[in-house]
């Protein structure tokens, strides 16, 4: 079970920690989208099976195939939202590349909300 998240079988202490633990998690998988992707760019069949995943990718299952996509899909689009990654050129599979450097603070800031004490 420690393989699924931060904590997801503990309870912390307050909501403020568990989402500043949540934001600390999702800003960890967006660099290892943003480090899943070579500078000539990749599909998201191939982000997805750079990703760490509970098992390894050969032995996923249909339906873990389908749902590791799907995140490798989201974290691309917040990452596209945000100009830290772009679409080379058109065609089909679509390839999603690095855009730049620019907007470390951005994300960065975005993981790392405030903390209200």
């Amino acid at each position: 079970m420690a393989r699924l998240g931060p904590r997801l079988t503990a309870r912390p202490s307050g909501a403020g920690r568990r989402a500043r633990e949540i934001a600390a998690h999702h800003q960890a998988r967006l660099r290892e989208v943003e480090a899943a992707l070579p500078p000539a760019g990749a599909t998201l069949w191939e982000v997805a099976q750079r990703m760490r995943w509970n098992r390894p990718w050969e032995e996923m299952t249909a339906m873990s195939y389908w749902l590791a996509l799907g995140e490798a899909a989201a974290h691309v689009r917040y990452l596209r939202r945000r100009d830290r990654v772009r679409e080379t050129a058109s065609g089909f599979p679509v390839r999603y590349e690095p855009a730049s450097v620019e907007g470390d603070r951005q994300l960065d800031e975005a993981a790392h909300p405030p903390d209200p004490r």
